[in-house]
């Protein structure tokens, strides 16, 4: 639904904030979705902070090639450009795009 896809953007621009934010060293893979929270994430970080479910190096390198795949091309970004422009400009852009709204398919 539109709903759904909202919500998923704005998991998606809260991912890239923390991978941004924390020199890319942390991600966060998944949560659940509880009403209007998110809960139990799963941490990906260079250091394994995250648990059992940590996948480390390995999985922040396999979240960048989704990330990149999913919004590079939405976004009109090159790969490179959206990994590593600032969080702010992203986050601009997909506002402007209206992808946090539920009206954008």
């Amino acid at each position: 639904t539109a709903e759904w896809m909202a919500e998923l953007h704005k998991f998606s621009a809260l991912q890239l904030f923390t991978y941004q934010k924390s020199d890319r060293s942390i991600v966060i893979d998944s949560c659940l979705q509880a009403g209007e929270f998110w809960t139990d994430p799963v941490i990906l970080s260079n250091t394994r902070i995250g648990g059992q479910l940590d996948s480390g190096s390995a999985g922040i390198r396999l979240w960048e090639e989704d990330m990149t795949q999913r919004y590079a091309e939405l976004l009109g970004l090159q790969p490179e450009t959206l990994l590593y422009q600032p969080f702010e400009a992203t986050l601009q852009r997909m506002d402007s795009m209206g992808l946090f709204t539920p009206s954008h398919p």
